[in-house]
């Protein structure tokens, strides 16, 4: 519609003078709700997709997505799955097999977290003070996935990291000493004897995790 100069400049029937259409108009939704389509066939310069290699490939069998997309994203993505098949461009017509919707993310005040409520958190400044896997962590044991996950830093901070370097320094212990044959004391020049009963622990369910292995 934007390439059409004699549709988008008109005149004003307000005031006589001249004037531009919008063409603006879809959602974004809508632009964001056929790219699975895309996905399986995107070098395609003839066509949106091919049937054939649509119809291999899909419905899509699991799509994961927030407790909004389930009124607008799915909504567009049905239509134009279903307009798609009306006009024969693809041999289906529902998008996807199965849904799930995952909670949202709130802030500390319960509520969903976005800049424009304030509540929001940046994720790299949590990334750089926590690290990925002691919030991957705590986001997996807060709640489960279908329900609303409070993001709370202390929580975190209390938690999931001290976890997680609890974790990092066993790892630390194996990779400083261990080997992929089984453990061996007077190999790696240790004193069985000086160890902790926390770090004999550690070696005997690591040489019986090697051997069942």
């Amino acid at each position: 519609m934007a390439a059409i100069d004699s549709w988008v400049n008109t005149t004003c029937p307000k005031c006589g003078g001249p004037a531009k259409r919008e063409t603006n108009t879809m959602p974004q939704w809508a632009g964001s709700s056929w790219y699975f389509l895309r996905y399986v066939d995107n070098k395609n310069k003839e066509a949106l997709v091919d049937r054939k290699i649509a119809d291999s490939m899909l419905p899509v069998d699991m799509y994961i997505g927030g407790v909004e997309h389930a009124v607008l994203h799915l909504l567009y993505s049905r239509f134009y799955t279903k307009f798609l098949y009306d006009i024969g461009v693809v041999g289906f017509d529902e998008p996807f097999h199965r849904l799930f919707n995952q909670g949202m993310i709130t802030g500390k005040n319960g509520i969903k977290m976005s800049k424009s409520k304030g509540n929001a958190v940046d994720p790299m400044d949590a990334l750089k003070k926590h690290g990925a896997d002691a919030i991957r962590w705590y986001f997996y044991e807060n709640s489960a996935p279908w329900l609303p996950n409070r993001f709370h830093d202390a929580a975190v901070q209390e938690g999931q990291r001290k976890f997680m370097g609890t974790l990092w320094n066993t790892y630390a212990f194996y990779v400083l000493y261990a080997d992929i044959d089984e453990f061996n004391a007077t190999k790696y020049k240790l004193d069985y004897d000086k160890l902790s009963v926390m770090d004999r622990w550690i070696l005997s369910r690591l040489n019986s995790t090697i051997r069942d292995v």
